[in-house]
């Protein structure tokens, strides 16, 4: 999900350029499944009138349909709402768990993430929030330059949601959360790396 954002981000860059990029109603499909055996070629499609875009594949020189994996939106002028200008400050006391603990409890839950998807270096949780540091993992460092908001740094934000949610995740062993969709971003073009996010859980359903 999370590099569909990235794809979409690059698209909006492309198609109306600015300072400024934003995304709404990004809604995941299906997986798109990549391995060593195959390739698969993607297509990134945009409906002019307004902005509404597929993400699709399919195998490479198939004469196959094509498998929906995202739809979502691009507005022609980012909303109205305004970026946070005042940095995100972390709580003024010793984190709450480390990396390590973070990774321990990812793989507890049935979630055994890969060397890139580790870049979250302290946690604080209070409030009804997640507050991570950020560390760039090794093998992510050499692909900043060519990527707006780095599939990795987004989803250890949405990482966070498991220390939100852990009691839940423990009492209902094989059940795990993860987003399908993303009702809006708002990207700010330029070479920053993140090193600081927040999840804040506003409202939890059974199913959702």
């Amino acid at each position: 999900g999370t590099a569909y954002a990235e794809m979409a981000l690059a698209a909006a860059r492309l198609w109306h350029g600015g300072e400024i990029v934003e995304i709404e109603q990004l809604e995941i499909r299906s997986p798109l499944i990549l391995s060593n055996s195959e390739t698969k070629v993607v297509r990134f499609s945009i409906d002019s009138p307004d902005g509404s875009f597929t993400i699709k594949s399919r195998d490479h020189l198939a004469d196959v349909a094509w498998t929906l994996h995202a739809v979502g939106r691009i507005p022609r002028e980012p909303g109205a709402f305004p970026l946070q200008k005042v940095p995100l400050i972390l709580p003024a006391r010793s984190p709450d768990f480390t990396g390590a603990d973070h990774e321990r409890l990812t793989k507890a839950v049935g979630l055994d993430y890969g060397p890139a998807f580790r870049a979250i270096d302290t946690v604080w949780v209070e409030g009804g929030s997640a507050y991570a540091k950020l560390r760039v993992p090794e093998v992510v460092e050499p692909e900043l330059e060519r990527i707006h908001l780095h599939p990795a740094l987004l989803d250890c934000t949405f990482q966070l949601i498991i220390q939100l949610l852990k009691d839940d995740y423990i009492a209902l062993a094989g059940t795990v959360y993860v987003p399908s969709s993303i009702d809006g971003l708002l990207y700010r073009c330029g070479r920053a790396t993140p090193c600081m996010a927040r999840a804040t859980l506003h409202k939890c359903g059974r199913h959702s």
